[in-house]
């Protein structure tokens, strides 16, 4: 993206424009979360649900849930699919007991 130098009038001005900061996540779920819903497009009414999963199960099934749902959702709204799947694997985990 290029820098439109023009809008400063000496050198100062340059140094001392603050840039932006952005924060680290606090926890490594919170970064999956993130990744999982700019690679769904998860719309935002539905992000703290994406949260919660991320917290929830291991990050081995919510990947290869994200995969799943990328090969088999070609059409229509991913988040739905996605959490269809996380819906089995906790069905799938309480059959087993």
């Amino acid at each position: 993206m290029p820098r439109d130098i023009r809008q400063f009038t000496d050198i100062s001005q340059l140094i001392k424009r603050p840039r932006p900061i952005i924060k680290p996540t606090a926890y490594p779920w919170q970064q999956l979360a993130l990744e999982v819903i700019e690679r769904l497009r998860i719309p935002n009414f539905k992000r703290n649900s994406v949260f919660q999963a991320c917290r929830q199960f291991p990050e081995s099934v919510i990947r290869q849930a994200v995969i799943d749902t990328q090969e088999l959702c070609q059409q229509g709204s991913r988040w739905q699919y996605f959490f269809k799947i996380l819906g089995n694997y906790r069905q799938d985990q309480f059959n087993r007991r």
